[in-house]
């Protein structure tokens, strides 16, 4: 029994301190949404923290640095902007979806330890905003009928850079907490605080392996 026990240690062990060029690691999470400033048709946006749902993916092309893809979803009820509409002023409501997608290129900063992995990674993709629900509001809650404005769809170039810590709890499973920064080129930012659990295997072909 001893033995046993040794010799899946010492294969555990293999799995904690072998180099992460070849592997792949996919994780699944959830998080928090946290805009800092929101605009459409150059007004304001009033959006509030929600949920998060962000998914990755992540390819070792050395021990080091890997590639990887990201995408993640949010979904926020009634949020609203002021302005006017044919002469009256009011609030426009909507709900809003938020579709980031993107690539990464992580690095591990701090390599060498086999159970806890820091990194920091910067990206580049794309925000998709979808507004759907539109209606629009005069003296504080009089629904105004003549409103005819449909749903609609934007995609945004967004930047993002970020910093993870990963830590492998057994066998093939980690664990991942993230921050980042999503910077959109019309003046959009906003962070995600991220918690994945995923699972990682080794392309065995890979660099000779």
């Amino acid at each position: 029994m001893k033995k046993i026990i040794i010799l899946l240690i010492f294969l555990f062990s293999l799995n904690f301190i072998q180099a992460e060029e070849g592997e792949f690691q996919f994780g699944l999470g959830v998080g928090a949404y946290f805009p800092l400033n929101q605009y459409t048709d150059d007004k304001t946006v009033y959006i509030y923290t929600s949920y998060n749902i962000p998914v990755t993916l992540y390819f070792g092309i050395t021990d080091n640095f890997d590639l990887g893809l990201y995408g993640s979803f949010t979904r926020i009820t009634d949020s609203y902007t002021t302005g006017e509409y044919n002469g009256l002023s009011g609030r426009e409501y909507f709900n809003y979806h938020h579709f980031n997608i993107g690539g990464r290129l992580r690095y591990n900063f701090l390599p060498g330890y086999p159970f806890f992995a820091p990194h920091v990674f910067v990206g580049i993709g794309d925000n998709i905003e979808t507004y759907t629900k539109r209606q629009f509001f005069i003296d504080g809650n009089k629904l105004y009928s003549d409103f005819d404005k449909g749903s609609y769809t934007d995609g945004t170039l967004n930047f993002q850079f970020g910093v993870d810590f990963t830590s492998r709890i057994w066998w093939v499973f980690f664990l991942n907490l993230e921050l980042v920064y999503n910077q959109q080129i019309n003046e959009t930012g906003f962070f995600e605080l991220n918690f994945y659990i995923g699972i990682d295997g080794f392309l065995k072909t890979y660099g000779g392996r």
